[in-house]
């Protein structure tokens, strides 16, 4: 996974944005594999959590925000038919835990459609919003700090190990 995200070019050059080749690539591999699509282009992800995102925020002038809609779409589309694919044949993943998950009531044993999608949506979203920025506080925290970070000549000095 290391080379995938750019880590070995990074180390070459000395130096790595630790958001676009570190952060995001690491969470939405790992996002995508717990839902059940790691097959998909990780920068597709990223481009349409984004446009979540910027949705929310509503930082953006009308172009960016139709544009950003446009992306969003695309990701209930996405996930619409993950869904379906998932209540045919459910594999090992979140979203067919979701699909086929039941509940205590007997007028409504399972969540509907919407709720599905709701749930599935603010998964990826929410995920690579908070633990990409988690990972990013970590990098940057491991390169101001310097008795915090390990070093390649063995243990970090604060830790005596």
């Amino acid at each position: 996974m290391a080379q995938t995200l750019g880590a070995k070019q990074s180390a070459d050059r000395g130096s790595a944005d630790g958001v676009s080749q570190i952060a995001s690539p690491f969470t939405i591999r790992v996002i995508c594999k717990q839902l059940g699509f790691e097959h998909i282009e990780p920068a597709k992800v990223i481009e349409r959590t984004k446009a979540a995102v910027a949705q929310i925020r509503r930082m953006q002038d009308h172009e960016q925000m139709l544009e950003y809609a446009r992306l969003y779409c695309e990701l209930q589309q996405f996930f619409i038919k993950l869904i379906s694919e998932r209540e045919q044949s459910p594999t090992e993943d979140m979203i067919s835990d979701i699909v086929h998950a039941r509940l205590d009531d007997d007028e409504n044993p399972k969540l509907d459609s919407g709720g599905i999608l709701s749930l599935s949506r603010t998964l990826i979203v929410g995920r690579n919003d908070t633990t990409g920025t988690a990972i990013t506080n970590l990098l940057l925290a491991l390169a101001t700090r310097r008795k915090s970070a390990p070093t390649s000549n063995g243990p970090s000095a604060t830790n005596g190990r």
